[in-house]
């Protein structure tokens, strides 16, 4: 049963590699460019999750103002919704 899972598993990996480069290695050739982030890069190829996490915290900022906006507008016409009195400003 093993040998299954690895064998698949390595065909997976393979197929990664021959399509293109993984998130891991798009985030160290990205962090290698600047002086005070390339040491970095050795950290990254120790825990490749922390890729992951970078990735993810930039979008989250990247995303932040649309958020916001959206609340803003959406929030008072809810309320008006739900019945609730939307105070006038």
């Amino acid at each position: 049963m093993n040998e299954a899972a690895n064998a698949y598993a390595d065909e997976v990996s393979a197929e990664v590699k021959k399509d293109g480069l993984t998130l891991v290695e798009i985030v160290k050739s990205y962090v290698r460019r600047f002086e005070w982030t390339s040491g970095y890069a050795h950290k990254l190829e120790e825990n490749p999750h922390l890729a992951n996490l970078g990735v993810a915290w930039f979008i989250v900022k990247f995303t932040e103002p649309i958020r916001l906006m959206a609340a803003v507008i959406l929030t008072p016409k809810v309320a008006k919704l739900l019945g609730r009195k939307v105070p006038k400003v």
